[in-house]
């Protein structure tokens, strides 16, 4: 088979450690998705700097990156993997460096979808409130933010 014709390899690197449930449910969607692209999809548990995830990358030779960035969520500069192709995911949407692509999740809508659910099974007299972290986390605000929404708009009163 011809160079062109090989599947693209994929390099997916995250520092998990504890592997909490979200990054592997992150990971098998990207997992479906190499699989319907045709692409080779390799997942590899990285430390945290550009020069560890660099030798991970020199071990496989990928023709791209994906970069769970909880753990940068500002995302490394555009030039720190030379020519490859990086995708963040989980990206902090204050990332500045316009140049690199990025996935965001949509934290108000998230929000949104919780009290729904909950205002689709709760008695009607119930409260509710959400509850984030004690230092401001901006996808935490969002979700506030979405879930406060709904509950009004549902004619109840979030707490």
């Amino acid at each position: 088979m011809a160079k062109s014709q090989d599947p693209k390899k994929i390099l997916y690197v995250y520092a998990d450690r504890d592997e909490h449930p979200t990054g592997r449910f992150q990971r098998a969607g990207a997992r479906r998705c190499a699989r319907l692209m045709g692409w080779e999809l390799v997942c590899e548990l990285v430390g945290r700097t550009v020069g560890q995830i660099r030798q991970v990358v020199e071990r496989h030779r990928p023709d791209g990156l994906v970069i769970e960035a909880s753990f940068c969520p500002a995302g490394f500069p555009a030039t720190a993997f030379g020519d490859l192709p990086v995708v963040y995911l989980d990206c902090s949407v204050n990332a500045r460096d316009g140049r690199i692509w990025k996935v965001v999740y949509d934290s108000e809508s998230v929000g949104r979808r919780g009290a729904s659910e909950l205002l689709r099974v709760a008695p009607q007299d119930c409260d509710f409130a959400y509850v984030g972290y004690r230092q401001p986390l901006p996808w935490s605000n969002l979700r506030a933010r979405g879930f406060r929404a709904e509950a009004v708009r549902a004619g109840r009163r979030p707490v």
